[in-house]
């Protein structure tokens, strides 16, 4: 399979994914996110971990808020991506709160901190990362999660695929990598690229 014919299957994987995830309903998200909130604060590297890379979630994405507010209440630092459009640098930044009036509405209708705040790369611990699509190699797990080591499929951007190769090549103990997500994001196969990067495994909901 060459490299045309998987971005092809990628985008009406994207879209059929997209479209399923769309028509869940807000107590069905809520009831996932719960799931999902439970299981991460179980982790052990959730618990160990000072700083966490996240994201804010936007539509119909798997619900973190609550992951994140528990863990500023824990003293632990909080990352999330600062998208800047037609740039390939995509900084850490860090948030205190979820406050509304602490953020503004930037590129593609994604909060954005009003101070901004970089956490460096290496500092981060654990990822909690989002996604369209997952599946399991089948290798058994090595974390406690609900699916073990997986290929992921993201938005297309190649934020995360590049964050997590430069964190992971650097000289300092490696990062746990946890996939959040819905059950019905799990798909039987995904074509894999060189550049993409693997999940340590997935925690899903619902």
């Amino acid at each position: 399979m060459d490299r045309s014919e998987i971005r092809v299957i990628k985008r009406g994987l994207r879209r059929e994914m997209r479209t399923s995830r769309d028509a869940l309903s807000a107590q069905q998200v809520a009831e996932g996110s719960t799931r999902v909130y439970e299981k991460v604060l179980a982790l052990p590297e959730y618990q160990t971990a000072k700083v966490i890379h996240t994201y804010l979630t936007f539509g119909n994405e798997l619900d973190v808020q609550p992951i994140i507010r528990h863990a500023r209440a824990q003293q632990k630092r909080i990352a999330i991506p600062l998208f800047i459009k037609g740039s390939q640098e995509t900084p850490c930044i860090e948030i205190t709160s979820l406050n509304e009036a602490d953020f503004y509405v930037g590129e593609w209708g994604l909060r954005v901190p009003r101070i901004v705040q970089h956490v460096p790369i290496a500092d981060i611990e654990l990822f909690l990362v989002p996604l369209l699509a997952f599946a399991p190699t089948g290798s058994p797990p090595t974390l406690q999660t609900t699916y073990g080591k997986s290929a992921r499929l993201g938005y297309g951007i190649g934020y995360y695929d590049r964050l997590l190769n430069t964190r992971r090549h650097l000289a300092t103990p490696a990062p746990t990598v946890v996939g959040v997500a819905f059950n019905l994001q799990l798909a039987p196969t995904l074509p894999v690229e060189p550049h993409d990067e693997w999940l340590d495994g997935v925690i899903a909901g619902l």
